[in-house]
């Protein structure tokens, strides 16, 4: 079956971060271009899957052979995309559903650009058959609509950017004002304090002068880590190896490692369960064989 239609890619992403890498705009642009138009119905496993336009079904594997990236890299640029509320991903067993945000207010067609792409797909079907059909198109009139919408749209962006500059403006003479007003007030700022360490009192089998600042970091530095078990975790092997930590003045740092080094075996986790549900259910592995899918 040919491939038809097409999807519309505005100037405007140029200037998202998206564009500074070629590897996530590879995988951005392939999104594009495999998400349905309008909706679509399947069925999987004796139900009615509906994908509405916009939406597409895929898996990581399959993205890693469609874009020529390692697995590893895509499941990386997914959770950004996600982050960056480019997409909404829904993963099961057996596939993924990514939903494209925004996809209405970026590629939904103006009239004239869908009689133009019906007929373009009735001379495709004609060929397909053999036969040669001769179907007029308006070309001047779209590219005349096509203008008329560019000119709004940079018009609209011109007054947007307009409209940011007096705010920046605007902030940046609050904010002079506030720097007068302090320089008047006090010549000297107090510098903020540096956290006083954290250490352990084996007394109390606690850790001291942690802070609600330090918990906030580690939560948002490391998402899919349970902080506070992983805290008692480290108590435990503390009270169990007490003279490891003799020389160490402040525990933050250990802390930090080990939170780091769970967020990786859990993002390792998720790759090898994704690797593990392609090739299908899979009990046991053993370390080889682990070791080899990783490579």
């Amino acid at each position: 079956m040919l491939l038809s239609g097409w999807i519309k890619l505005h100037r405007k992403l140029l200037e998202h971060p998206v564009a500074s890498n070629a590897k996530y705009l590879s995988v951005w642009v392939h999104l594009l271009l495999k998400a349905n138009h309008k909706e679509k119905q399947f069925i999987f496993n004796d139900k009615t899957i509906k994908l509405k336009s916009g939406e597409l079904i895929t898996s990581l594997k399959k993205l890693a052979e469609q874009t020529g990236i390692n697995l590893k890299t895509v499941y990386r640029i997914l959770k950004w995309m996600e982050k960056e509320k480019l997409i909404v991903k829904e993963s099961s067993s057996k596939f993924t559903k990514i939903k494209i945000l925004n996809w209405e207010k970026y590629q939904v067609e103006n009239k004239c650009e869908t009689d133009l792409r019906q007929k373009c797909d009735k001379i495709e079907k004609q060929d397909e058959k053999q036969e040669v059909v001769l179907i007029p198109l308006n070309i001047k009139d779209c590219d005349d609509e096509v203008k008329q919408d560019e000119k709004q749209i940079e018009k609209q962006m011109r007054n947007e950017r307009e409209t940011n500059e007096k705010q920046s403006k605007t902030n940046k003479n609050i904010k002079n004002e506030k720097n007068i007003n302090n320089n008047n007030s006090s010549s000297k700022k107090a510098k903020k304090k540096k956290p006083e360490p954290v250490i352990f009192n084996f007394e109390t089998r606690e850790l001291e002068n942690l802070t609600d600042d330090d918990l906030e970091l580690w939560k948002n530095a490391y998402p899919d880590v349970n902080v506070e078990i992983e805290l008692k975790r480290i108590i435990a092997w503390i009270v169990s190896n007490p003279k490891k930590i003799e020389k160490r003045k402040d525990l933050r740092r250990t802390i930090t490692n080990w939170l780091s080094s769970e967020q990786k075996k859990i993002e390792r986790g998720i790759v090898l369960n994704e690797k593990i549900k392609i090739g299908g259910n899979v009990k046991r592995m053993d370390k080889p064989a682990i070791k080899k899918i990783f490579k």
